[in-house]
């Protein structure tokens, strides 16, 4: 599962930066972008930095 939360996370990460640009993707935003929610989004990664990394 944890694949499998890294992969969707990932896939929608790029979504949210093109809509938000670099300063602003939060994770609720990344969670909007993908079927995860924000509360699974946010126990798989520290934050935004990681996510975005």
């Amino acid at each position: 599962m944890d694949a499998e939360i890294s992969e969707r996370t990932t896939e929608a990460t790029y979504p949210a930066l093109c809509e938000y640009g670099h300063a602003d993707p939060t994770m609720q935003r990344v969670a909007n972008e993908s079927p995860l929610s924000k509360a699974t989004t946010r126990d798989r990664f520290d934050g935004n930095p990681e996510v975005v990394a």
